[in-house]
């Protein structure tokens, strides 16, 4: 969970079909917006950024002339957790026993996690708690159900354009 996060968490990143071909922003700050803004591009290839610059629309969410939205994963995880009982008083006080001897640690494995989870609603179901319902809602909770980020660092992590453009000439030095 931490390394997936962490490669979320940089400014700016090198992708494209060879892994280095251009420098892109954070994919979470700009899908947001890219949802709400029309966006001025500029191609930063050519020394000195004095690349060819366009106008963007909006994201794919406008392009039928309606907005979509998109229920965040949080919400359906929480949702899922309240059809399946865990979020009443005693499905809390399940939860707790089953956590609290945990050491959670930033390099648990989803597997690890996973398996937590798994015995969490085993646990909720041995106390009587577990409400019955779909298995897509059990799977919502096993899969997605991740350790408190409170022990991670959220924040952005600065990139200089200026590294990644030397690190894409060291992939490829005559084709940048």
């Amino acid at each position: 969970v931490k390394s997936g996060i962490d490669l979320r968490r940089r400014e700016h990143y090198l992708d494209g079909p060879n892994d280095v071909d251009w420098i892109f922003p954070n994919s979470i700050t700009q899908g947001r917006e890219d949802d709400l803004y029309v966006g001025y591009i500029r191609d930063d290839t050519e020394e000195g950024g004095q690349g060819e610059r366009y106008w963007a629309p909006p994201g794919e969410a406008y392009k039928s002339g309606t907005i979509r939205y998109v229920t965040p994963a949080v919400i359906t995880l929480v949702r899922a957790l309240h059809q399946a009982k865990a979020t009443t008083p005693e499905g809390l006080s399940v939860i707790a026993k089953v956590w609290r001897p945990v050491d959670v640690r930033a390099e648990m494995s989803r597997v690890t996690l996973r398996g937590m989870n798994i015995r969490t609603l085993e646990a909720l179901d041995n106390q009587g708690v577990l409400a019955p319902a779909p298995s897509k809602i059990y799977a919502v909770i096993c899969n997605n159900w991740i350790f408190p980020l409170w022990l991670l660092d959220l924040r952005i992590l600065e990139v200089e354009k200026k590294t990644l453009r030397e690190e894409r000439r060291q992939w490829a030095p005559d084709g940048y």
